[in-house]
């Protein structure tokens, strides 16, 4: 029978801990259209929108980055449009400017969860 290292277990826990956050945030993009859906459906444009969300939701992912086999670093991976998405910027709608309509779904899902990291 082959040993567990104490590195493999800590890597298969916090590879564990990276792939139920990604899930999460999934979710957190899949309410955000299922929230504007009613308001969002009515025109072509804002249709578009959802199917880049739906993009955003299958793209999200995460990987544990390892050296000397002991984790020490946690990828999340998503489109670029997330970021427009979570700071509510685009054509004609700069960071923090009036204009700007931020949907969060990053910072609400990996801001408490950190803690549960460490």
């Amino acid at each position: 029978m082959a040993e567990v290292t104490p590195y493999e277990q800590l890597n298969e826990e916090v590879a564990g801990w990276a792939k139920h956050q990604a899930r999460k945030m999934r979710r957190m993009v899949g309410s955000l259209v299922l929230r504007d859906k009613i308001a969002v459906y009515k025109s072509v444009r804002n249709a578009q929108r959802i199917e880049g969300y739906k993009k955003l939701e299958r793209s999200i992912g995460s990987t544990l980055k390892k050296e000397f086999d002991q984790g020490n670093r946690i990828n999340f991976r998503f489109q670029k449009q997330g970021i427009w998405l979570e700071h509510g910027v685009g054509k004609g709608r700069p960071v923090r400017s009036q204009k700007a309509r931020p949907k969060p779904w990053l910072a609400p899902i990996l801001d408490p969860a950190i803690d549960d990291l460490a």
